[in-house]
């Protein structure tokens, strides 16, 4: 054994024990800051006022995930801390919310306010009627929100409505559907065990005349460019299926009116996206079927999804310009185009 071994061996318990002191302290500092983060998150736990029991409406969307919801309670200042609350669910597990309307308060601590969130018997439940959706995609919507099938099925029989003031507007000679009938609305439902999707869907087509009241011009721009209600709806779907935002609506609008007043094809992938999806029709142009409209002009015989108030509104005042062509690019970009563009003037 040399010096330097044998000094190393002299001083081996002196390292050893500074060693084991290092240690623990690093386990001691660990240990603090734990602590501190443990306080932390079981302080940001505790309600914020917990004398303030006024209640506060709070609305979980459908799909809504759990950050968001954190976010949205921090703003309403009803927890603490959005971090805290996304660590319990996420601890816990308690990520299985419902949609619905909730009364919560400050007085209420973080595990009370999932409690609440996580039951299915919400104070307000609110079903939506979500616009640009097809009858089938509806039915599915609502199956989604906890209604059963069966009576999802029963309830979108346009066979129980023809007394309702919408029917006044279905072509005759056809057989009656609801198709572009439900306006999109959000609705509180107070017992959602009890309700029905009849009563949905009643209160759904309500919302569509009372919209032509709210806009007491649409009915006769309609007519004036020579639509009936039926019509317009119709236009009205296809332009709600085209376009990306609602602001390119009016312009779309007016190129299939320069179309229809040419007596030209509308062209629009959409009517034959319906006829695939619904009718079982094969996607393609070639194959002639009265929603093709890249083969049939005018207007295809029913509506091919819902329509919100911005369709609506785009085919009664369609833009002003001298678009013919419409086209999406890879990046999903409308660009508009004249004939003029195309050299086709």
């Amino acid at each position: 054994m040399n010096q330097t071994q044998a000094k190393f061996l002299r001083r081996f318990p002196q390292v050893l024990r500074l060693a084991i002191m290092a240690a623990a302290s690093l386990v001691v500092i660990f240990g603090l800051i734990v602590l501190i983060v443990w306080q932390w998150y079981q302080l940001r736990l505790k309600p914020i006022d917990p004398n303030n029991t006024e209640a506060v409406e709070f609305v979980v969307e459908r799909d809504e995930k759990a950050d968001e919801i954190a976010e949205r309670l921090e703003d309403k200042e009803l927890i603490k801390s959005a971090q805290a609350f996304k660590w319990y669910v996420r601890v816990g597990n308690h990520d299985d919310y419902q949609a619905g309307s909730f009364e919560i308060s400050q007085s209420m601590s973080v595990p009370e306010i999932v409690e609440v969130l996580r039951d299915a018997q919400a104070s307000n439940t609110r079903v939506t009627i979500y616009p640009g959706l097809r009858l089938d995609e509806v039915a599915d919507s609502l199956v989604e929100q906890g209604f059963g099938l069966s009576t999802v099925a029963t309830a979108l029989d346009a066979s129980r409505y023809l007394d309702h003031p919408v029917a006044r507007w279905w072509p005759r000679g056809q057989s009656p559907s609801l198709e572009g009938y439900l306006y999109p609305e959000t609705f509180n439902v107070t017992d959602f065990e009890q309700s029905d999707a009849d009563s949905i869907i009643r209160r759904s087509l309500n919302e569509f005349p009372q919209a032509l009241k709210d806009n007491p011009d649409l009915e006769s721009n309609f007519a004036a460019r020579g639509l009936t209600v039926h019509q317009a709806v119709v236009l009205a779907s296809i332009v709600e299926q085209e376009a990306k935002e609602p602001e390119d609506m009016p312009k779309i609008a007016q190129v299939f009116f320069k179309r229809l007043g040419r007596g030209a094809a509308l062209q629009a992938g959409s009517t034959s996206d319906y006829a695939h999806s619904v009718l079982n029709q094969p996607l393609n142009f070639e194959i002639n079927h009265p929603y093709n409209t890249h083969r049939n002009p005018g207007l295809p015989p029913g509506p091919i999804s819902n329509v919100g108030e911005q369709a609506l509104l785009a085919v009664a005042n369609p833009a002003d310009t001298d678009y013919y062509f419409f086209t999406v690019d890879a990046d999903g970009e409308l660009y508009f185009e004249t004939l003029k563009d195309r050299g086709l003037n």
